[in-house]
Order: C-alpha cells, then sequence, then structure tokens
C-alpha cells in the first residue's frame, strides 16, 4: 500500500511505498502546482533512485 502525503491545499505532494524503512518501487513528487518533479521521482530500490519513471505513452 502506498504512503502519500499532500499540501495543505490537498494537493499530492508524494506518493510512494516502503520496504524494511526504506523508499521501494515507483515514487512521485509534485510541485505546489501539481507537476511531477522529475529530479527526485522514479524507481527506487534500496531507498536509491535507480530509474527515471517511465515516460508516458
Amino acid at each position: 500500500m502506498p504512503w502519500t502525503f499532500w499540501y495543505d491545499d490537498d494537493q499530492k505532494e508524494w506518493e510512494g511505498k516502503y520496504k524494511n524503512g526504506k523508499p521501494e518501487g515507483r515514487w512521485t513528487y509534485w510541485n505546489e502546482s501539481g507537476v511531477i518533479y522529475p529530479v527526485r521521482s522514479g524507481i527506487y530500490k534500496d531507498g536509491k533512485k535507480n530509474a527515471p519513471l517511465p515516460k508516458k505513452k
């Protein structure tokens, strides 16, 4: 089950899953305008980003 955190205006701030207390799998971060923040968003393994998010088709 993913964790989701929100800005005060109910806009998503970030969403992702943890495994053993570390980010794992798909993590998405949004800025306050609702735009995905690509520098931090991506695929994580053992708490480290190892790939960017896949591009939408």
